[in-house]
């Protein structure tokens, strides 16, 4: 029936009003055009479905319908979801399918393109109508001035204020009226709309002409029958990528099903049609961008740039200049690991800056600067300094009269020298105590795969922040892990990550009674909180909403029906525990390798590596990891008749009747998941590589399969470990014997050093008692005998003045003076110098690389092998993954 409103409306008013929403029990749960209004006016007889078609179009917009059944599957009511109109700036139905691309020659049976100039125009003048009173007049955008520009900065779209005209200047440009030079090459259309405000009308003419202004490119694209109801699950509304290299240099395209054409009865005849067809640029990426400016930089060679504070030029051997360098690649200043080292005449020197003293110049000096990164030489440059010296001097005058002085007065006689002091008897030294034998040492354990440990740890809870927690209570609500390389529990509720493992009833794991409704909303509803336990990440695979039995997954869902609702899909599911399951031991035996198998794979049974001990007891349904270490790449791909370093990992029996690929490019990095899919029993590796020339083949090592979803690093299986422990007893056994040959060598070696003591002792004991008991006749010849015993175990002492004292070994030397005592090679190669001022230094080659001065060391180039602590923080190795390093905070005072 006819129907007009005089005022403008919302888009629900009308299908109220028109009575739409309740022939079919229909209720809108999406409106995106809830505060748009429109005065509309609707003639003639049509359908209430028909009605509603025109309605929401007249509010440039699209809808969709969902359908609810009751639980014992009975129509329930209509949801209807409305949308704005498809543009650049919304969606509408449907979704944006990232994931999919239709190429021609598997999707895709072909595409056409078509080009039509027909409706071009780059000029639009469109009007308005407005009611003032009872009066109706029409209106344009002559009040608004405006540019659209496109991306490349250009102005595409314009207009002027006092002109109701929209302009497309980048169009009249390629598309002009007429191919002569006239005064008007604008190709013009003229439209009447019944919009309202000119913001409205200006939207609508931007809309329409940017339709208009070029030519309409269309493509016909004809798609796989069986596409349209197959594994991608594209629906309508949904925007896909249309790939076509028959068109030379390619065609992509971004387009949009607006229909879908389903036959029951010949399913070749099923189809797609396609709408909002765009043609994409092959435009280089940004990240392909930076590379190329990476690459570019990087071509840029080092240069050293030279600033000095006091100039290069030096006047009468006086004054000193201090030379910085500024090490550039390009643009870019290089700071991060830079050192560097100066040349001047014989001295070299390292550091950031040199002085350069005059009075070291004789004329002219060249300073040599070389850049390192890392210990390596970058750059170098030169920069001359000259000292200049005034003329010379002139021929000295004539000598003057020498002026009178007074009488000098008489030198006083110098006094006697005093008598020089009786030195006082020195004490005797102290006897050093014979050193102890040194113990056997332990035998030391097994080492792990990382040298370390892993426990995990278990508490209980009855909520999830850790109250009323225990260690031994199984039967609370919540359950706590965490995992790390300390035996002992933790008993604080905060290290652990609590999950819930029991119903509310606390039996069996299952779930309790249903909880209580939430409090009604605004409508009248009430809310429901459902749960639901699976052991895949879609809900798919052991779904159930009253059994968390040995469950991995948690899907959460809440809406206005009390029930829990049976469709996994509703639910959004999250792991439990993170799904981190830590395995360790290898299954695999043998699993050192090298595997290399010695043909080409152009028959199956070709490239089976079977060994007796390579076997791995496998169960069905079990996850399992696989990693490896490889000279090619791994690949799930196998393709016999193709040469490549591809290597393909297999698990199967020896029968070859039961197989599984089981790797692919992770397997040398983070390694592997697989589920084995195959009755569960042994099974034997086996390698396959893609190369012909038998010295080629790339070979596989250190292969481990172990249960758990992180990769642990390589071990032997425990039957490696105890084969290789039985074969090796005899050995023990030997190693044993000369172990306690060694013993009594060093007892041997302990006791005559002692002998030697004692000996020594003996000789210093008796000249003392000699001393002791001599007459005077004899005492100088008595002290004489003690000086020369008590040389062997006192210390000598030396006066050196400005001289220095060196002691030469094999290939080193220690030399003492009063710059401080030197540790070195005698090739000159390193040394050490400990500086009486608090100075020390490490030099090497007779450049210094580390000094330890007031309280800071500088080195040039540092490893830390496990930690760095800086204030309340530490930086270490991460344990779980050894190419990525954390920062820790441990507190302090």
């Amino acid at each position: 029936m006819s129907f007009k409103s005089e005022e403008a409306q919302s888009l629900e008013w009308y299908l109220t009003k028109m009575e739409i929403l309740n022939f079919a029990r229909i209720r809108i749960a999406v409106n995106e055009l809830s505060d748009r209004k429109r005065a509309l006016t609707f003639d003639g007889q049509e359908t209430k479905l028909a009605r509603l078609i025109s309605v929401i179009r007249q509010f440039e917009g699209e809808f969709e319908f969902e359908t609810n059944l009751t639980k014992n599957g009975a129509f329930k009511e209509l949801v209807l979801n409305i949308y704005h109109e498809h543009d650049d700036n919304h969606q509408g139905v449907g979704r944006l399918r990232g994931d999919v691309k239709l190429r021609y020659g598997r999707e895709l049976k072909g595409v056409q393109r078509t080009v039509d100039k027909s409706q071009l125009f780059n000029v639009l003048f469109a009007t308005g109508t407005k009611t003032e009173g009872e009066e109706t007049k029409t209106f344009g955008i002559e009040n608004i001035e405006r540019e659209i520009k496109n991306e490349d900065g250009r102005v595409e779209f314009y207009t002027r204020k006092g002109s109701r005209g929209l302009y497309a200047p980048l169009s009249v440009e390629m598309f002009p009226a007429s191919a002569s030079l006239t005064s008007d090459e604008w190709i013009r259309n003229d439209l009447a709309t019944e919009y309202s405000t000119e913001e409205a009308l200006w939207g609508y003419m931007l809309k329409w002409i940017k339709q208009h202004a070029y030519p309409v490119v269309t493509y016909a694209v004809s798609v796989r029958s069986d596409m349209v109801a197959g594994h991608l699950g594209l629906e309508l509304g949904d925007i896909v990528k249309i790939q076509d290299n028959n068109f030379v240099g390619g065609l992509i395209l971004k387009a949009r099903i607006t229909e879908q054409i389903i036959s029951f009865s010949n399913p070749n005849n099923n189809n797609f049609v396609f709408s909002n067809i765009q043609k994409l640029k092959n435009a280089i990426s940004s990240s392909l961008q930076e590379r190329m400016a990476r690459l570019a930089e990087e071509a840029q060679p080092y240069e050293i740039e030279l600033s000095t504070d006091r100039g290069w030029q030096f006047k009468n051997g006086q004054g000193e200049s201090i030379v910085s360098p500024t090490l550039r690649k390009g643009k870019k200043q290089i700071i991060a690991d830079v050192s560097y080292r100066f040349y001047f005449g014989t001295e070299v020197i390292a550091g950031q800056s040199y002085k350069v003293v005059a009075a070291k110049l004789s004329d002219t000096q060249v300073l040599t600067v070389a850049a390192y990164i890392k210990n390596t030489e970058v750059a170098r440059t030169q920069l001359t300094f000259v000292n200049i010296n005034d003329g010379r001097n002139g021929r000295d005058g004539a000598k003057g009269d020498k002026g009178e002085t007074g009488a000098k007065g008489d030198k006083g006689d110098r006094g006697e020298k005093g008598d020089r002091g009786d030195r006082g008897e020195r004490g005797l030294q102290g006897l050093q105590g014979l050193q102890g034998v040194k113990g056997d040492q332990g035998i030391p354990g097994p080492k792990g795969a990382d040298g370390r440990t892993q426990y995990t740890h278990l508490a209980y809870a009855d909520t999830v922040s850790g109250s009323g927690f225990s260690q031994t209570d199984a039967d609370k609500a919540y359950i706590g892990v965490y995992v790390d390389f300390n035996s002992t529990d933790s008993v604080n509720p905060a290290d652990y990550r609590w999950t819930r493992w029991r119903g509310s009833d606390g039996l069996n794991g299952k779930d309790g009674p249903q909880g209580i409704p939430g409090k009604p909303g605004a409508d009248g509803r009430t809310p429901y909180f459902h749960r639901a336990w699976a052991n895949s990440a879609d809900g798919r695979d052991g779904f159930s909403t009253s059994d968390s039995t040995n469950k991995r997954y948690l899907g959460t869902l809440t809406d206005f029906t009390e029930a829990d609702s049976q469709d996994h899909t509703r639910y959004k599911w999250t792991a439990l525990f993170d799904n981190v399951e830590v395995g360790g031991r290898n299954l695999l035996k043998g699993s050192k390798g090298p595997f290399k198998p010695n043909r080409n794979p152009s028959n199956f049974d070709n490239n089976v590596l079977y060994h007796n001990e390579t076997s791995i007891y496998m169960v069905n349904g079990q996850r399992y990891r696989i990693s490896a270490k490889t000279d090619g790449t791994f690949t799930s791909h196998h393709d016999g008749f193709k040469e490549s370093d591809n290597v393909v990992l297999w698990i199967m029996d020896k029968a070859v009747t039961n197989y599984q690929i089981v790797s692919d490019a992770k397997t040398g990095t983070t390694g592997t998941e697989f589920v084995w899919s195959r009755p569960t029993g042994t099974y034997h590796l086996r390698v396959n590589t893609y190369r012909k020339d038998p010295q080629k083949l790339k070979s596989v090592w250190e292969v481990k399969v172990e249960q758990g979803t992180v990769k642990t690093d390589w071990s032997p299986a425990p039957e490696d470990v105890q084969a290789d422990i039985d074969s090796k007893a005899d050995q023990i056994l030997t190693q044993e014997q000369l172990n306690a040959l060694n013993e009594k060598a060093g007892i041997i070696q302990a006791e005559l050093e002692a002998k030697a003591s004692v000996a020594t002792l003996d000789n210093w004991l008796k000249a003392y008692q000699d001393y002791v008991k001599a007459n005077d006749k004899a005492k100088a010849q008595a002290e004489k005998d003690l000086v020369s015993a008590t040389q062997r175990v006192s210390t000598i002492a030396k006066n050196l003045g400005e001289l220095s004292d060196r002691w030469n070994f094999i290939d080193t030397y220690m030399s003492s003076s009063n710059d401080g005592l030197v540790i070195g090679k005698n090739d000159g190669s390193s040394s050490m110098m400990f500086n009486p001022n608090g100075r020390i230094s490490m030099f090497s080659a007779g450049v210094e690389v580390m000094y330890i001065s007031q309280g800071v060391i500088h080195i040039e180039n540092g490893i830390f092998s496990k930690t760095i602590q800086i204030g309340r923080f530490r930086e270490e190795q991460y344990h779980l993954n050894p190419d990525m390093n954390v920062i820790r905070y441990v507190g302090g005072a």
